[in-house]
């Protein structure tokens, strides 16, 4: 028999330890993304309350100017006059609303977006934690195949082998 029958066994262990290692790391890598994911949604809505906010106050602004300069002209605001500032209210509120509307939608498609990307972390991770597995039970074949859990390599039925005979015919 090989004298270095058991380094693939050895190698295995070490990838399975290092693979659990790598998963634990990478599901850490999924929270912390998801965690930034809702940091940036809350962010991004700061940011659209605010614009929303100084987009009303412009458009208020815009409505005075025009109704004062309508009514420094001494013409009465009413009739065409009237309806056009009516236009220009509902106009703008029909503008806010699509902003609004549209601000939530990226925030949403963006938020999803992250938590996509975390679920597929977490995937990684899950195959990480696997392939530690695998690698396990590829060592334990291999030190199977090398006598390591056979009662003579044990010491004559002592141990683990012979306790549980593994290995003995």
């Amino acid at each position: 028999m090989n004298p270095l029958w058991f380094i693939p066994a050895v190698s295995s262990l070490f990838g399975a330890v290092s693979n659990y290692n790598a998963s634990k790391d990478i599901k850490a890598l999924a929270v912390e993304q998801e965690l930034m994911a809702e940091e940036n949604a809350a962010l991004e809505q700061r940011e659209l309350d605010e614009n929303l906010r100084r987009q009303r106050l412009q458009d208020v602004q815009t409505l005075g100017s025009a109704t004062a300069r309508a009514a420094a002209s001494g013409q009465r605001v009413e009739g065409s006059l009237k309806n056009y500032l009516s236009f220009i209210d509902n106009e703008q509120g029909r503008q806010l609303d699509w902003l609004k509307e549209a601000g939530a939608s990226r925030i949403r498609l963006n938020l999803q977006a992250a938590r996509n990307q975390a679920r597929a972390t977490r995937l990684q991770a899950k195959a990480k934690k696997t392939s530690a597995f695998t690698d396990i039970f590829g060592a334990v074949s291999i030190l199977g195949k090398g006598g390591f859990f056979s009662s003579s390599s044990i010491g004559g039925g002592s141990g683990i082998g012979g306790s549980i005979g593994v290995g003995t015919k």
